[in-house]
Parts: structure tokens; sequence; C-alpha cells
């Protein structure tokens, strides 16, 4: 490095198409907004995605439970599921023992709207991935390893 090296050179001729960190930020922003445009079809939000997940996945869940598994605040998860509860997709059930708990299940109509969710998702991933001759599991594959080396889930 001299010193005349102006480090505002490098990032002037910096190709933001070519590194990597933004590409995936962009495509992360798409994909989050390709998700919520498929979900909004179904009238159910991300959030709500994300417990409908949760539940199907773990069973009957406290508030506590549903919120370490899905990252949503308290507050925002109370109004989610209150809102699933009130159009009979997750039922509420309390604890005999100790009233200000209860175990939060998803319901067969939840399911089968998280069902025909996933129905849709999976053929709009499945033609895109298709129409740009991408094997899905090999790059499945790739992104669970990268997910995993960085520390993820």
């Amino acid at each position: 490095m001299t010193a005349n090296h102006d480090p505002l050179d490098d990032l002037l001729s910096l190709n933001l198409q070519e590194f990597l960190p933004n590409r995936l930020a962009v495509l992360s922003r798409l994909a989050q907004s390709l998700l919520a445009s498929e979900l909004a079809q179904f009238d159910m939000s991300i959030s709500h995605w994300r417990i409908f997940l949760c539940l199907a996945k773990n069973g009957p869940s406290t508030v506590n439970g549903i919120a370490t598994f899905t990252k949503i605040s308290q507050s925002a998860l109370s109004r989610s599921i209150t809102k699933l509860d009130e159009r009979g997709f997750v039922c509420k059930t309390k604890n005999s023992e100790d009233r200000r708990l209860a175990a939060i299940s998803i319901t067969e109509d939840g399911l089968n709207q998280l069902n025909a969710a996933i129905t849709k998702i999976t053929a709009t991933w499945n033609a895109l991935l298709e129409e740009q001759g991408v094997d899905k599991t090999a790059f499945l594959e790739t992104v669970n390893d990268i997910i995993t080396r960085l520390g993820g889930e």
C-alpha cells in the first residue's frame, strides 16, 4: 500500500453485482418479498407462516416456545396468535393449574391452510429453479452447508 493510495478508490471500483454478500442480501430480500406475496393469497402473513410451521413441527406449544422458535417478539406473537385463534386456525388451551399459561395448537383448518400455502410456494420455487436450470437438491445442499458453517440452524 502506498502513501498515495485512497481507500475510496477500492470502494468506487467495487462491483456490487459480483460482491457475494450484497447479492445474498438482495436474494434474501426478494425471497422474503416473494414469500409474503404468496402468503397474502392465503390471507397469511410471514409471522402467521412461522407460527404455523412451529406448531406443525413441534405440536402444542407455549407462547414462550413459539417465540423461541419463530424469533417473533412476544407482543407481536400474542397479536398474531389472537388473530389466528379468531379465524379458527389455532386453538388456545389454558393450563388448569396456571391460568396464565396456555398451550397453542394448530387446528385442522390451520393445517389445511398451511398445506395449501406450502403447495403453492413449493411450486413457485420449483418453477423458478427449473427455469434457471438449477438442480434443486444440489442447490439446497449448498445453502444448508453454508448456513451450518456460519452457525445457523
